[in-house]
């Protein structure tokens, strides 16, 4: 994808997905739950899927 350092979000914790990437050294994995305002200033780029847009909305609680 042609990005150095990343966080990848989910709507929800997938283990699978967490051990691989685990094997990136610039690379997080959160479900939403795991969100948080350090990681998305720390790393150039936030790789979010479709399915926790709705999820990053509800839990900081914007209305659309």
């Amino acid at each position: 994808m042609g990005v150095e350092k990343a966080v990848l979000l989910d709507g929800a914790a997938d283990a699978m997905m967490s051990r691989a990437a685990r094997n990136l050294p610039k690379v997080r994995y959160y479900g939403v739950e795991g969100l948080n305002v350090y990681d998305l200033l720390k790393f150039n780029h936030a790789l979010v899927s479709k399915s926790s847009i709705a999820k990053i909305v509800e839990r900081c609680g914007v209305e659309g």
